[in-house]
């Protein structure tokens, strides 16, 4: 399986990282302290195509694959992880329209996203979340078309989404066998949004309740047959993974280059802490797992197989177990931020955004409520990846 990327997609790779450091980074810690995006931040993600990494050339779209738009990911999040969130929920709404849509539902979808549209993908009750047969928000068949009722919760993206991609359920006595899509305009009559979660990381994210009280919507609005949102929604989430740790490791990475620059930066003893082997020493290994973890980006989700380092098949959910389950606590929260000693809990420093960050990534609350049902494997092959050194890592600045 080749990993590498082309001209094309090493220029949008650049295009994320010049917008996460000059546009994104300079306002994450405002946006982080308010908990409100940014506007103008949000046309420049807009105008860039950031917002629309999901949407086909067949529809007007860049036709980004999975591998890059995990690049991309990361290198927004490396601004603020909640500014790629934004981007991430457009392409997760998508999927469910890309995977069993009509060529009419991928043009209503498609073109309101190229047009500057926001969408969100809403799964998650509050008595659903990993087990998504649990689903009640109901949707009665009437005659053309269906009448929504029920609470969606923790959706993001729903305050500022035009777009909702639904998954209600159409069986009277519920169950996956009833659950069902449908593509949704938010300014349809019966909708309305709930309460917005005050989170303690990805703020710039909106997090929110949406509420269906008697909407109507026509038998035009169902994606694909009855019955089949189960299936519809493991190959999203399976589809989706790849990039919350993507997102994860751009946490972890910008964490890493704060560490760095501030380890050249202060003195203790007359010399620069980026001397002392101790430090040289988390950082390096901090790093190392960055290296390691980025591979849980490399992976497949057509084949539900991923990269093998000894010729060994290894599942995508080993990845995404990999990623989420290890490099948060010891990339982020034992190292980096242990060389940044007390400057990581003052004002104006990366970590006051990215450990927030990093603690809501582990709880992915904001990507999927099941991650903890993932098993965590590591293959022998993989577990001998090479460290990287102790100087290339000391020279990242």
């Amino acid at each position: 399986m080749d990993f590498s990327v082309d001209v094309k997609q090493q220029e949008l790779i650049a295009l994320a990282k010049t917008i996460a450091e000059k546009e994104i980074a300079p306002r994450a810690l405002r946006i982080d302290k308010s908990g409100v995006m940014d506007e103008e931040l949000l046309e420049i993600l807009k105008e860039s195509g950031m917002t629309q990494l999901s949407v086909p050339k067949e529809y007007g779209g860049a036709g980004i694959d999975l591998l890059t738009g995990a690049l991309i990911s990361e290198q927004l999040s490396k601004g603020c992880a909640g500014v790629a969130t934004i981007c991430a929920a457009n392409s997760l709404a998508s999927f469910p329209i890309l995977f069993a849509g009509s060529d009419m539902q991928k043009r209503d979808l498609f073109d309101c996203l190229n047009r500057g549209g926001m969408a969100c993908f809403a799964l998650t009750e509050p008595g659903a979340g990993s087990d998504a047969g649990a689903v009640s928000c109901r949707a009665e068949k009437v005659e053309g078309g269906y009448i929504l009722n029920g609470t969606k919760c923790f959706i993001t993206n729903a305050p500022i989404a035009d777009k909702i991609t639904l998954f209600a359920n159409t069986r009277e006595g519920g169950g996956i066998r009833g659950l069902t899509v449908f593509l949704v305009d938010a300014d349809t009559k019966g909708i309305s949004i709930g309460k917005e979660e005050d989170k303690m990381g990805i703020r710039a994210s909106a997090t929110a309740e949406i509420i269906f009280e008697d909407c109507f919507v026509p038998d035009s609005a169902r994606v694909g047959k009855e019955g089949r949102g189960f299936m519809i929604a493991m190959q999203t989430l399976q589809m989706s993974r790849p990039v919350v740790a993507a997102i994860s490791v751009g946490i972890a990475q910008a964490a890493i280059e704060a560490a760095v620059a501030y380890s050249h930066h202060r003195k203790q003893f007359g010399v620069k802490i980026a001397t002392f082997e101790m430090v040289q020493q988390m950082i390096a290994v901090a790093q190392s797992l960055c290296v390691f973890h980025r591979k849980g980006e490399q992976v497949n989700p057509a084949s539900d197989f991923a990269y093998t380092a000894d010729g060994g098949e290894v599942t995508i959910t080993d990845y995404i177990g990999t990623s989420e389950h290890v490099l948060i606590p010891d990339a982020i929260d034992g190292l980096p931020v242990t060389a940044l000693g007390h400057r990581a809990f003052y004002e104006k420093t990366v970590t006051t955004v990215v450990v927030p960050d990093s603690v809501t990534e582990i709880g992915a609350a904001c990507f999927s409520g099941d991650n903890y049902l993932v098993s965590l494997k590591l293959p022998d092959g993989l577990k001998r990846l090479p460290p990287a050194s102790l100087e290339s890592c000391m020279r990242l600045y």
